[in-house]
């Protein structure tokens, strides 16, 4: 009993494998996809992260500075009494 290995005529109407340039272009796409959406996300995540940096920085000068015009403000007044 031999069986026949070979492809029948209907075989050929049926789904057909991708190629591998097919492949390799949609492994390319999403690639591509992939690393836009990273590249958007940590921009935002490093813009956000950096924005409360910058505004707890600026908080804490006008925080310093009202220290120190507080103090040169007591320090003048004794200074004047």
């Amino acid at each position: 009993m031999s069986v026949d290995r070979r492809p029948s005529d209907d075989s050929t109407t049926g789904p057909q494998a991708p190629s591998m340039q097919q492949v390799d272009a949609a492994i390319d796409a999403k690639a591509q996809r992939l690393k836009q959406e990273l590249k958007q996300e940590l921009t935002q995540e490093l813009t956000k992260h950096f924005d409360t940096k910058i505004d707890s920085s600026k908080i804490e000068i006008m925080n310093h500075m009202d220290r120190l015009m507080g103090n040169a403000g007591a320090g003048g007044a004794e200074e004047d009494a």
